[in-house]
């Protein structure tokens, strides 16, 4: 799962039920606060992070075949460029357009 907004949070845990689900978080230190309480508190407070879901800020954690892109479709770009995902299959869980550029999430 790239992105541990809200949304991305929750999708995680939804599909952490019987399947392991890596959760990317761009920022390093909300990645171990999360790590330590099992709680994306800035995001979505009060929703367990189970044992199934591991989180990583490093790109090299992301060794799915299927990655889902939980970003805000501003941030899709350049979440793409940075962790450069090495999955068979991308899934955008994004919405609308790149306002600059008028594509959508497969355009990007």
């Amino acid at each position: 799962m790239i992105g541990a907004g809200a949304f991305g949070t929750a999708l995680a845990v939804a599909l952490s039920d019987g399947a392991g689900v890596t959760l990317w978080c761009r920022d390093a230190g909300h990645a171990e606060e999360m790590l330590r309480t099992r709680v994306n508190d800035r995001r979505l407070p009060g929703v367990g992070l189970g044992a199934g879901i591991g989180i990583t800020s490093d790109p090299g954690d992301l060794t799915a075949e299927t990655a889902l892109l939980a970003v805000p479709m501003q941030r899709l770009r350049e979440a793409v460029g940075e962790i450069r995902p090495t999955a068979a299959r991308l899934v955008a869980c994004c919405k609308g357009i790149e306002i600059g550029t008028g594509l959508g999430p497969s355009g990007v």
